[in-house]
């Protein structure tokens, strides 16, 4: 997808979110899919609604995202554009989108929990007046490797986030080197995600920082 200049824009996992401002009712929302699990992981990405191909230096201007996964360049407004489903035209946002909503998605596998449950939160972190939220990665024994590779894919400035390339090769994603996924050469081998057995997980809004 990268490699062809696509950029998704609205990446998300299967998540059941219950914690809505405007509704009560149970909210399902997905389009990565977990295929199979065996005898290795096989994932896929669908709904390219909202995806869009660009050259060069081209930025989008769409204000297409999903709460709790979108950017701060796409959800955090600085100036009134004069559409309200676009960006200003000095704040358009590139494929960084994605690196920011695969640090999302990183968290709550590793956590159960999105990083950023509020937008005062995240308003906060992205002007630097808060630090990025540690609590629930600490609680659940992240370690520090498997910490700085979410932390490098959610940086405030998209310009600092690595590529899809620098992901992979990251050194939290070589479990085959004798790390686990999790960070650590601790010998375990294999790491099991937070998540259910169909590939789903639920996440909770409602979380201390």
């Amino acid at each position: 997808m990268v490699s062809l200049n696509f950029t998704h824009r609205d990446l998300k996992p299967q998540v059941r979110i219950s914690a809505l401002p405007d509704e009560n009712r149970l909210t399902t929302l997905q389009n990565i899919f977990v295929v199979s699990t065996s005898p290795a992981i096989w994932v896929k990405i669908g709904d390219f609604g909202l995806a869009k191909r660009i050259d060069g230096d081209t930025a989008l201007h769409t204000r297409a995202h999903t709460r709790y996964y979108s950017a701060p360049e796409v959800c955090v407004s600085r100036t009134e554009p004069s559409d309200e489903n676009e960006i200003d035209e000095h704040g358009g946002y590139t494929n960084a989108v994605d690196i920011w909503a695969v640090g999302v998605i990183t968290h709550e596998i590793l956590t159960k929990k999105v990083p950023f449950h509020s937008d005062t939160l995240l308003i906060h972190y992205v002007e630097g007046r808060a630090e990025f939220p540690m609590n629930t990665l600490n609680r659940t024994h992240v370690t520090l490797t498997a910490v700085n590779f979410i932390k490098q894919l959610l940086s405030p400035n998209p310009t600092d986030r690595p590529t899809a390339d620098e992901c992979l090769n990251n050194p939290w994603l070589h479990i085959d080197d004798g790390m686990d996924a999790q960070g650590a050469d601790d010998g375990r081998g294999t790491f099991y995600p937070a998540c259910d057995s169909d590939g789903s997980y639920e996440v909770s809004l409602d979380q201390s920082v």
